[in-house]
């Protein structure tokens, strides 16, 4: 089969150019080594937990890049865009959760040293 041309790689950035050119009329084959397009713009579940790789980093939903490829090919509803309630980073660990270091400072023992805390070479 011909086509007029080939992407290789379907993470977003091919994903996007793929579905813009054939858009536009050409015949496109996109390529994709895993077995789900998306790239870092994916998920992945390990011990029922999903794990985002990149998703987060679309926040500005459909005002940013990917909007507005959505909207150039006439797909604006494709994506149903969610807000969190509480943005920022979240972490975990044994069952706590908090939103900053600080936070986190009770999960850990304390420092022993102020040398533990150097990254200088010696």
């Amino acid at each position: 089969m011909d086509y007029d041309v080939i992407v290789i790689g379907g993470g977003i950035g091919g994903t996007a150019v793929g579905a813009l050119l054939s858009h536009g009329g050409l015949k496109t084959l996109l390529v994709e080594r895993n077995e789900v397009v998306g790239g870092r713009c994916s998920t992945y579940e390990r011990e029922g937990f999903k794990i985002d790789v990149g998703v987060h980093s679309f926040g500005r939903t459909g005002k940013g890049p990917l909007g507005r490829v959505l909207s150039m090919i006439g797909m604006e509803d494709a994506v149903e865009w969610v807000l969190a309630q509480k943005p920022g980073p979240v972490m975990h660990y044994q069952g706590n959760s908090g939103s900053s270091p600080e936070s986190s400072r009770s999960w850990f023992p304390p420092q022993t040293s102020q040398a533990s805390l150097s990254c200088s070479p010696t």
